[in-house]
């Protein structure tokens, strides 16, 4: 067996999501279905990674090839005990070369609330674009947030880079 086939496999392998793993929360299964089809296929939801730490993690969501992690955060992470794993999980991920973007459950109400704030995290990422698979990502985004025809929603820009928040205006 050569390498190639080798490495097909495991690729194969690492995109499908075993049966006993599937999305926890309602706000996970709204986040993955606001992907961008076209980079939607490249996402692990819900996998398994393991650190040379023996620490065992599942994040929410898993762009390998670019090493990010986003994480879909409800009141379960409010308090101490999960801010303290919380902390430990970005800490580990960070550590071996992963961005880890956190987004609270609120913004997976709407599709391009969603994906702004996904953008504006994307953005902040320094080296997104020199990343295997980032500028592709971001590019999908991108064109998605420039194409749509969703006018019942104003983002206010000037908030978003200046405070990291952003309010949607419902006419």
């Amino acid at each position: 067996m050569n390498i190639n086939t080798t490495q097909e496999r495991t690729a194969q392998k690492l995109k499908k999501v075993p049966s006993r793993i599937k999305m926890r929360t309602e706000s996970e299964v709204r986040a993955y279905s606001y992907l961008p089809d076209s980079i939607k296929e490249d996402f692990l939801r819900n996998r398994k990674v393991r650190f040379a730490r023996c620490h065992v993690y599942y994040p929410d969501l898993l762009l390998p090839e670019a090493k990010i992690v986003i994480e879909i955060d409800g009141s379960s992470h409010l308090s101490p005990k999960a801010q303290k794993h919380d902390k430990k999980k970005d800490k580990e991920f960070i550590e071996n070369g992963y961005a880890m973007i956190r987004i609270k459950n609120e913004a997976t109400a709407c599709k391009t609330t969603f994906l702004y704030k996904l953008y504006y995290e994307l953005i902040k990422i320094s080296d997104i674009k020199e990343r295997k698979g980032g500028q592709r990502f971001v590019e999908c985004i991108e064109d998605y947030l420039y194409s749509t025809d969703d006018e019942d929603y104003l983002i206010d820009e000037s908030e978003i880079r200046l405070s990291g928040k952003f309010n949607i205006i419902k006419y």
